[in-house]
């Protein structure tokens, strides 16, 4: 596990990303807003593991994945109707919908998205809501205590390097860089 690297990494997006410029359509400026969250909530797991709070690290893996997801459905699947009601305060579709609609529209997208829906989803939502995989890690031999895996704690680190690279490559897609897209490309290859 190695924060710094991964701070830089924040830092480096941050500074590649800095007023970029898009059209302003409805539709940039909601996807574009949700792979901002990806970033806020790449940085906050960031600042929770630097501090030894990993309950919390754990808990941001699936609101992390869940903006990625909602940015790349707005961004490609999203319907004009669909976009009013979002900017209404209505409900997305289910989450394995977005999924399944991103899957239809670029498939390989869908297909790792899906994938670690599929793997990871129910520990995910154990995390957030408190379940097992969230207590478990609560209990020592003679105490109550955080007791997270360092290796467990470094996945999730790097799964959220990642989503923040794929959202930093979404954003340049959109502002048409694609320099900036294919050097967001090859860096988040080194994570699969």
């Amino acid at each position: 596990m190695n924060i710094q690297k991964s701070e830089k990494l924040a830092d480096d997006l941050a500074s590649s990303l800095k007023n970029r410029s898009f059209s302003g359509s409805q539709r940039n400026r909601l996807s574009v807003s949700c792979f901002d969250v990806v970033h806020e909530h790449h940085r906050s797991i960031l600042l929770l593991a630097a501090h030894h709070l990993y309950g919390s690290v754990f808990t941001l893996a699936r609101p992390i994945y869940e903006a990625f997801v909602q940015g790349m459905w707005l961004r490609l699947c999203a319907t004009e109707d669909q976009m009013r009601k979002v900017i209404d305060g209505e409900r997305s579709p289910h989450l394995q919908s977005l999924v399944s609609a991103i899957e239809k529209k670029e498939k390989d997208w869908g297909f790792v998205l899906a994938a670690i829906e599929t793997k990871h989803g129910p520990v995910f939502n154990s995390f957030v809501h408190t379940g097992m995989a969230q207590i478990a890690r609560r209990n020592t031999q003679n105490h109550i205590e955080s007791n997270y895996d360092t290796k467990e704690v470094g996945y999730i680190i790097g799964f959220a390097d990642a989503l923040a690279i794929l959202a930093g490559l979404q954003i340049a897609i959109i502002a048409g860089d694609s320099a900036l897209s294919v050097e967001l490309d090859q860096k988040a290859r080194q994570y699969y």
